[in-house]
């Protein structure tokens, strides 16, 4: 290779491209003639990586390793020098020489440095295995430690376990560290950990290993089970379930485990005494990495659980509510359905993520030394190339474009989106960061237009296996994009229910789409008309292709929103709809069969005009039972009604809101009358009017049940818009009602 420079460290150190300038070498740099007539032979600018570990000199070492690199450039990432040369040099960037300068001159530090920088190998394991938990310095100095006291690091399967160990204790009290690392070693030779914690990378042990409690308890967790890899997600049952330990104490005060510490420490004392959801999902992938299995626990609303990996994926343990709040280590803005189908096959497949990492590490080199922005940039492409789907080096790659106050092209995004198509969580979190700058410069139909285009290229039979995420966040994020022009977030969200419309298994998304877009539009004065004639148009498009059950389900939570939000113009749009595009509400769609049916209380009419017929309903709340699409049949006379119904609780009650102020002649409201047992549930029973939905007049109340109640009010010269029945709060029972009439004059 033409710029291909001896990057040795060891018996060869760092010998400099023969081109290099004179100005290099006046910059301390790689270059000197005398590194060059040496053939690379343990020298760095004519001194020995000996002679510089043992004068503490690695802010030297630094410069020498990154002037070959920057010679070599993106062009050179294939070369096997200049990979060993990057792994050193970012090992040196990622630490801090003087850190490492530090650690040379204690007491075996230079012996140490110089065994781990010489195998790149080793220097690769260290870094490409997640971030540490504290910093790079400290697992260095973790690792030093191990290297000097442990034992038996010249074995591949305990150099690793070491790195894994120094890289997630932090700031581990050092006697507990080389201790630990013993302890797991010996569990390692008794046979106690499970079968595939041999095969374990760097990387996996980090996930496998049990740093937590003492000695003692590190011992009781290894001891206590011995399970194949899948029981473990048992495991947690092994703690009962207890809100209270034997004293009384809750588990919510700081007394429920203390008492028995000085007994059982750590997590035996939940062993033992019991615990919630922490202590069991805690114990559960506790005791999985106490036997070398990958394991974490991880949050749901309200509820902790736990994870394991099998095969490639993360199912999730001792799982209670959604969504699980879990994400691969360092990659910002993704969740659980990224960790559970990408991250694995990612970091598993070593040959394409040290590829990707070499890359980064070298435009992070090309950007500390101010090069071109076209150099880095080459650098980062080359480590997408290697590894498309590394999520990892996108996302560094944008905030490298962010930190040098470049705006990162759309193009970006738009191959983010099409890369990433199998994995859509990820993509959108990319997506996000990388076209939030350019989106910012377009109008608001073109960043629509750009968005829209993403949709399509992540539809949800594309993805490999999909795994459900809060898919509205992106929607918020997007909706916010667009900015506050009302009739263009409707049309945004009408071409997206266009988009992810699919047959099972593929609606997630489509759900999401629809349930975003109904909560977000259908209660709004400003869109909720829009929302109804977008949802018409889109169900009238579908033809015979429509869910029936989806209509039907959209169409009635509309009818709910519009009539909470007192919108009477989307409370009649959507009743057409469902006039026009549903079949009829049957008997048995309302709990009742035909011979209740028949026996329908007979109403008779008060004088004037059906008034409530082209009003809205508006309740308290609704229950499982209420049924939204028979509201425009409840407000008026004939056939078998309609059927509302609220939660138990105190007070509930009904309006009908009038399309104006009417004069009222009468209202009729009929009852469940099918279930006399039920009928005292609206008792006591009052009827009010309001001509602003505010101030209430009372016109009538009933103490005793009864099938249907007529209220008189012809020629008392009422005159209100809306008109309330409610049951008084002296119980908690529901409150269900089969009409609601309103006759009079209408006087708007």
């Amino acid at each position: 290779m033409k710029h291909a420079a001896s990057l040795f460290i060891g018996s060869a150190l760092i010998c400099a491209n023969p081109h290099t300038t004179a100005a290099a070498t006046k910059t301390g740099g790689a270059g000197t003639a005398a590194a060059t007539k040496a053939g690379g032979v343990g020298k760095t600018g004519g001194v020995s990586l000996g002679a510089l570990l043992a004068g503490g000199d690695l802010k030297g070492a630094q410069q020498a390793l990154g002037d070959p690199l920057l010679a070599a450039g993106a062009a050179g990432l294939g070369n096997g020098e200049v990979q060993a040369g990057l792994a050193r040099h970012e090992v040196v960037r990622a630490c801090g020489a003087d850190a490492l300068s530090a650690l040379a001159k204690r007491e075996g530090g230079a012996a140490f440095l110089k065994a781990f920088l010489g195998e790149p190998g080793w220097v690769e394991s260290f870094l490409v295995s997640d971030p540490p938990a504290k910093d790079y310095a400290q697992a260095a100095e973790n690792l030093y430690l191990l290297h000097r006291y442990g034992k038996d690091l010249e074995q591949p399967i305990y150099r690793r376990l070491a790195t894994a160990v120094a890289l997630s204790s932090g700031k581990k009290n050092p006697y507990l560290l080389v201790e630990r690392f013993g302890q797991i070693q010996r569990a390692h030779r008794d046979g106690l950990l499970h079968a595939s914690f041999d095969q374990l990378d760097v990387r996996e042990m980090r996930w496998a290993v049990y740093l937590g409690g003492n000695a003692a308890e590190f011992d009781y967790m290894v001891n206590d089970r011995q399970t194949p890899l899948r029981d473990y997600f048992g495991a947690c049952w092994a703690v009962a379930y207890r809100g209270f330990n034997d004293y009384g104490d809750s588990i919510q005060g700081p007394w429920y485990h203390e008492a028995f510490r000085h007994e059982w420490p750590g997590l035996r004392a939940a062993r033992e005494v019991g615990g919630v959801c922490g202590s069991l999902s805690t114990y559960g992938a506790m005791a999985a990495r106490a036997h070398g299995i990958m394991a974490t626990t991880v949050g749901q609303p309200g509820h902790c659980a736990y994870v394991l990996r099998v095969g490639d994926e993360y199912p999730v343990g001792n799982s209670v509510t959604w969504p699980t709040a879990a994400a691969a280590p360092g990659w910002e803005g993704t969740g659980y359905a990224t960790m559970h189908r990408l991250y694995e096959p990612v970091s598993k497949d070593l040959p394409r993520l040290l590829a990707a990492n070499r890359g980064v590490w070298l435009a992070r080199l090309q950007i500390d030394r101010a090069r071109p922005t076209a150099e880095w940039t080459a650098s980062f492409e080359q480590a997408i190339a290697a590894q498309p789907l590394n999520y990892d080096t996108w996302l560094e790659y944008e905030k490298a474009l962010v930190a040098a106050k470049e705006v990162p092209p759309l193009d970006l995004a738009r191959r983010a989106a099409k890369t990433f198509a199998p994995y859509p969580e990820a993509a959108w979190a990319l997506v996000q960061r990388i076209a939030e700058k350019p989106l910012a410069a377009l109008k608001p139909e073109e960043r629509m237009a750009f968005l829209l285009e993403c949709h399509s290229e992540l539809r949800e039979e594309k993805a490999d296996r999909f795994t459900d995420y809060p898919f509205e966040n992106v929607l918020a994020w997007q909706i916010k994009s667009l900015g506050k022009d009302a009739a263009l977030g409707v049309e945004f969200f009408s071409k997206l229910v266009a988009i992810h419309t699919a047959k099972a298994p593929y609606q997630h998304v489509f759900t999401r789409v629809m349930g975003w877009g109904t909560d977000r539009f259908a209660s709004k004065p400003e869109t909720a008309a829009l929302f109804a004639k977008a949802m018409e148009s889109y169900f009238r498009a579908q033809g015979d292709g429509a869910d029936p059950a989806m209509m039907r389900r959209r169409i009635g939570d509309g009818l709910r929103a519009a009539g909470t939000a007192g919108d009477l113009p989307s409370f009649q749009a959507w009743a057409q709809m469902a006039g026009s595009l549903l079949p009829a509400v049957e008997a048995k769609d309302l709990f009742l069969n035909t011979k209740q049916v028949a026996a329908f209380p007979k109403v008779e009419a008060f004088p004037g005009e059906v008034l409530s017929e082209k009003g809205l309903l508006k309740t308290s709340s609704a229950c499982q039972f209420d049924r939204p699409l028979s509201y425009p049949a409840l407000l008026k006379p004939g056939g078998f009604g309609g059927y509302f119904d609220t939660n138990g609780e105190a007070g509930p009650w009904a309006v009908v809101q009038l399309p104006g102020e009417g004069e009222l002649s009468g209202i009729v409201i009929v009852d469940r009358y099918e279930f006399p047992t039920e009928l005292p549930w609206s008792m006591p029973l009052k009827i009010s009017v309001s001509s602003d939905g505010k101030t209430w007049s009372e016109v009538a109340s009933f103490s005793e049940a009864q099938p249907m109640y007529r209220v008189s009010l012809a020629e008392k010269g009422i005159k209100a818009r809306f008109v309330k029945a409610e049951r008084l709060p002296d119980k908690k029972d529901r409150f269900h009602l089969r009409n609601f009439v309103v006759y009079g004059k209408p006087l708007y």
